[in-house]
């Protein structure tokens, strides 16, 4: 046996010999009472479920409305980008004409 569960055992024997000098015979009756105490502090299922419900809810729509910002944001970005490269097209292109002209190497013919 686990020792733990020996010190849990002997601990509620001390307990229980404790309040059954403090309150005698009406030990079972006041165990009955505090139970049913100590059950009412726990709340319901139902306020349990609703409670959680509402919280995931506002946590899946706060994920939600976040992805939908981002993607938004990267689209405007994706979108700029595009307008750029079809505004600027024709000095990208002589871009790329002038870089290939310096690349290729100047033949003199016939010599």
């Amino acid at each position: 046996m686990d020792s733990s569960t020996t010190a849990a055992r002997q601990h509620l024997g001390a307990a229980t010999e404790a309040i059954s000098a403090v309150a005698g015979e009406e030990l079972p009756a006041l165990a009955k009472k505090m139970g049913g105490a100590y059950a009412k502090l726990s709340p319901t299922e139902t306020t349990v479920v609703n409670y959680v419900r509402s919280q995931v809810g506002r946590a899946i729509w706060r994920r939600r409305i976040g992805r939908l910002i981002r993607r938004l944001i990267v689209l405007a970005i994706v979108g700029a980008m595009i307008y750029c490269g079809w505004r600027f097209r024709d000095r990208f292109v002589q871009q790329y004409r002038d870089w290939q002209n310096d690349q290729m190497p100047a033949t003199q013919p016939g010599k």
